[in-house]
């Protein structure tokens, strides 16, 4: 069940607040977006507009859900990617939801996203069905091996990059941070949970950034040693940073365990991701180096 296009899924087998995009956008990437609402928020017309611009694919990235727009030798599709290996059976509980609501929602989250936030429609809002209890529950999992607080309405968590770290306050690029909010409605889809996994090494300008975020989205479609890819890299919210962001809508919340997956998959992809932007900026030192390095 692959194809090229706008949208592509890659299986393989072995009112409580405003939900706000990853970061602001800069003058290049407002161009485009104001260019896609004069446009009328077309798809066929997003589409041809990002594949030529990958401040685009950023712009509209910083609204995915469950997938990312990528940008690949001249195409452009919309792109999730689930691993199963032959141990696991989460099958119906787990992955089949997951795919669903993957296929049902994902161009819908990021186009309409896009659309409500730059011109001038109503945020659809609602309430998080994910609670204090759930929050809970997934910090009780993964502060056996981080830092994690939780409160009402979210979870923040430090993943070590480095051996022996614990948390930022150790120094610059020791540790990547994860945040899960339940008070961060999407525009289009919602009430749900916002997760945002953000690392700390900090790119020489934002085209690097971007081309290096279009880059992983790349890689999280063929690398299997990668957790599953439903999601999409974009800047983050704090410098030129790459963020890795998602929303599970209402609807999802009631799939057994997705939250803790969610956040063990965070884990599992802050460790990996960590060597691939550390390649990333060997790139930037050593111009001889090709993609194919990663």
């Amino acid at each position: 069940m692959s194809s090229r296009g706008l949208s592509r899924l890659g299986v393989a087998n072995g009112p409580t607040g405003r939900f706000t995009p990853t970061h602001a956008l800069n003058e290049s990437q407002g161009a485009f977006v104001r260019e896609f609402v004069a446009n009328g928020g077309d798809r066929q017309k997003a589409a041809r507009l990002a594949g030529y611009r990958e401040d685009g694919a950023s712009a509209m990235n910083a609204f995915a859900a469950l997938g990312a727009l990528t940008l690949e030798e001249g195409n452009v599709y919309l792109g999730s990617r689930l691993t199963i290996y032959s141990e696991e059976d989460a099958w119906a509980t787990l992955h089949l939801p997951l795919l669903a609501f993957t296929l049902i929602c994902d161009s819908h989250a990021i186009l309409g996203g896009m659309r409500r936030s730059f011109a001038g429609e109503d945020s659809r809002g609602g309430d998080s069905e994910w609670k204090p209890e759930d929050l809970a529950l997934v910090q009780s999992y993964i502060s056996r091996v981080c830092v994690c607080t939780a409160d009402d309405d979210g979870l923040t968590a430090e993943f070590a990059l480095e051996p022996g770290a614990i948390s930022a306050g150790m120094g610059r690029g020791k540790t990547a941070l994860f945040q899960l909010h339940t008070d961060q409605p999407h525009p289009e889809l919602g009430g749900g949970m916002f997760c945002l996994l953000q690392f700390p090494q900090r790119f020489e300008g934002e085209d690097k950034l971007n081309m290096a975020c279009n880059l992983l989205n790349q890689i999280e479609m063929t690398d299997e040693d990668m957790p599953p890819h439903f999601g999409a890299w974009c800047p983050g919210r704090a410098g030129n940073i790459a963020a890795y962001v998602s929303f599970l809508p209402n609807a999802l919340h009631r799939v057994n365990g997705i939250a803790i997956n969610v956040a063990v998959w965070a884990m599992n992809r802050a460790a990996r991701a960590k060597a691939l932007l550390d390649r990333l900026d060997a790139q930037e030192a050593d111009p001889e180096s090709t993609q194919e390095d990663c």
